[in-house]
């Protein structure tokens, strides 16, 4: 599934555990992350709410027009020099 310009894995809420179900299904999203354990102990995977999903990719946006402008500065600089030479 796409949501934005980014592929997701998905899972129908009914196919997740219950304690996940309630955590997520729930009137109020959980305000921490989900860490999901292997049976050693050892973290497998996190779940976060759409919420900080949302926000997540937001500033993956901001960092990349970031760089973009700084990509775009550099370019004009070197061909104003060889305009120069």
């Amino acid at each position: 599934m796409a949501y934005g310009d980014y592929d997701l894995w998905t899972v129908p809420i009914e196919e997740v555990g219950e304690q996940l179900r309630q955590w997520l299904g729930g009137e109020h999203p959980p305000m921490n992350d989900i860490g999901i354990l292997r049976q050693d102990g050892s973290l497998a995977g996190v779940i976060i709410s759409k919420e900080y999903y949302d926000f997540f990719l937001k500033k993956i946006e901001e960092e990349d027009d970031r760089l973009d402008l700084i990509a775009s500065d550099e370019y004009e600089k070197t061909k104003a020099a060889r305009d120069e030479t």
